[in-house]
């Protein structure tokens, strides 16, 4: 999976006046709804757009977004839900040094510093790391639906199922020529008794049991319960559910009822699946209903994940097919 564009060229596809606001207005870019100042950009226009959770760089030009210790995060201004940040490419001035032609599209992550937020976790920041995330499993990171509309086109019609999207911490177990590693999102972590992460693996017994099927795969999956994210689903012990199976040896994702098996096998959890259907033909809109809903305990789900039942290529996304549709009542009430 390619990395996640944060900050990108984009077109303002469409706005509107908002009620009793004389100096926003709201408008659109790609699938999100935001609010920007009243005629600061007409529909056509470039802009540069972060995506929510961008943290931008300290620089004279984002300095109003100091208060907010220069995170982008969903708000409500004026009673309208605004879910990003766009800015004229007059920004993008003091680059011109730097040899790029202004097209859709273009990434400005790296050019602009922008980096991804990531929520602060006492327990995270004392893991202890062993090494590099595998070069040879993929990261996970599912793509937000709003900024990759081109892939409910290329789902339409193809039978698809949907997860809920389980309030966690991302981790990946995985075996290949012998090593076997326990990571977070970002890095392999050494085995250590009070670990949580390396806890869930001897409780599955994983060392010994991928060792013994002789087949080089990983396990990824959300990690939860106490500590975690508000543990949002009551959990009184840590637990870890399972949202994709990847063949090492053969560098490709299991199938779904492939990989849901191979779980089943290793007396592992799959995260719940909400729906299987035969014909993939939702709408953005449709799809943000859907997400809505509560985990059992009452708390706002985080969203879903949809994808289809065989693995299929995206070439918006230059990679798997997959994307999540997060739950704005969930984004709202987090922020």
């Amino acid at each position: 999976m390619a990395e996640r564009v944060l900050a990108s060229i984009q077109t303002v596809l469409a706005k509107k006046p908002i009620e009793g606001a004389d100096f926003l207005e709201q408008i659109t870019v790609m699938g999100w709804n935001l609010v920007a100042m009243k005629d600061e950009f007409q529909v056509g226009d470039y802009c540069c757009f972060f995506e929510v959770d961008s943290v931008l760089p300290e620089l004279p030009e984002f300095e109003f977004m100091a208060k907010h210790k220069y995170r982008v995060k969903t708000v409500k201004l004026r009673g309208t839900l605004s879910q990003g940040l766009a800015m004229p490419l007059s920004i993008l001035k003091k680059f011109n040094s730097q040899q790029f032609t202004i097209q859709e599209g273009l990434d400005i992550t790296e050019l602009l510093g922008v980096k991804k937020w990531e929520p602060a976790a006492v327990w995270y920041k004392a893991l202890q790391a062993k090494g590099n995330f595998p070069f040879y499993v993929p990261k996970t990171d599912e793509t937000k639906i709003q900024s990759a509309l081109r892939c409910l086109d290329e789902l339409k019609g193809q039978p698809f199922y949907i997860s809920e999207k389980v309030d966690g911490s991302s981790m990946t177990v995985s075996f290949k020529d012998g090593e076997f590693e326990v990571c977070s999102r970002n890095i392999s972590i050494k085995d250590m008794p009070d670990n949580m992460h390396w806890n869930i693996a001897r409780k599955y017994g994983l060392p010994e049991a991928m060792a013994k099927a002789g087949t080089w795969f990983a396990f990824q999956g959300e990690l939860c319960g106490p500590k975690i994210q508000g543990n949002k689903l009551g959990l009184k012990e840590h637990d870890w559910f399972i949202f994709s199976v990847y063949d090492i040896t053969n560098m490709k994702y299991l199938d779904s009822l492939n990989a849901m098996g191979v779980v089943e096998r290793f007396g592992l959890k799959f995260v719940p699946v909400l729906e299987y259907g035969e014909s993939f033909n939702y709408t953005l809109e449709e799809l943000l209903k859907k997400a809505e809903g509560k985990y059992a305990t009452g708390q706002q789900r985080e969203g879903i994940v949809v994808r289809p039942m065989t693995e299929m290529y995206s070439e918006k996304l230059k990679g798997r097919l997959s994307f999540k549709v997060l739950n704005n009542q969930y984004l709202l009430k987090e922020e």
